[in-house]
């Protein structure tokens, strides 16, 4: 079953005062419009069914195109639930006409986004590479297996998420075993951050676009509290939310 209206409310408060957001508000760059962008692609890829619906499919298409042509990363983030659907669609009875459809949104993604990047598609994967491990080692970045590069993101998750998200994060994962969605949103949620994880290059900004996702599972385990547990969950919310903002 969907999260409901409360969740997707509380959802949306804590995206809109995670610390990293309001600092991005002030301090603009290209990652705050990709987050939206992604979590724009999330619910039309949720919408498509699977790729059962025609006309969300090729509306999904266009929103790849649009986060592609935002950030290149943009990739990164759909990539493992895309997949995900991908593979469900390819185990319903009618799977030839969702894959049709499949390859229509990446057809109509493909022929908005590339003529774009033209050119530029050749040296992107050097560029890519570079950054993410030459550059970061010329800057005396953590190496990307050890434990420091690692923790990096565990250990900043209250500065960049919230105070807390971060634990409601860790609960709504296990909350999630009992959800239909739980398989797409374990991989929004964690399949960009494993991947982000893995690079030498570490920054707060990389792992922005994942919030949404992140705040959605967090809002997921309060929703699993009982009655009471609810209502006091939600004015810790309330009252972090406050003071994230005031002193970002």
């Amino acid at each position: 079953r969907p999260p409901g209206e409360p969740a997707a409310l509380l959802t949306a408060f804590l995206v809109g005062t995670a610390p990293f957001v309001v600092f991005s508000l002030t301090n603009f760059q290209l990652d705050l419009p990709l987050m939206a962008v992604v979590a724009l692609a999330l619910y039309a890829l949720v919408r498509t069914e699977e790729f059962s619906r025609p006309g969300w499919s090729s509306g999904c298409g266009l929103v790849l195109a649009l986060g592609m042509l935002t950030k290149p990363p943009f990739a990164v983030y759909l990539l493992p639930p895309l997949l995900w659907t991908a593979w469900r669609a390819a185990r319903a009875p009618d799977r030839r006409r969702r894959l049709a459809l499949l390859l229509l949104a990446l057809l109509i993604g493909g022929a908005v986004a590339l003529p774009w990047y033209g050119p530029r598609l050749l040296g992107l994967p050097m560029q890519i590479s570079e950054r993410s491990f030459k550059q970061a080692a010329e800057e005396g970045k953590a190496e990307a297996l050890t434990a420091e590069g690692l923790l990096y993101y565990p250990r900043t998750f209250p500065t960049q998420v919230g105070m807390l998200v971060g634990p409601l994060f860790v609960w709504g994962l296990v909350a999630l075993r009992k959800e239909r969605a739980r398989a797409f949103l374990w991989m929004a949620a964690l399949g960009p951050l494993v991947i982000f994880s893995l690079i030498q290059n570490k920054n707060l900004r990389y792992t922005l676009p994942i919030l949404p996702a992140l705040a959605l599972v967090a809002a997921v385990a309060v929703r699993s509290l009982p009655p009471g547990g609810r209502r006091v969950a939600a004015a810790l919310c309330l009252i972090a939310g406050v003071l994230q903002v005031s002193m970002t």
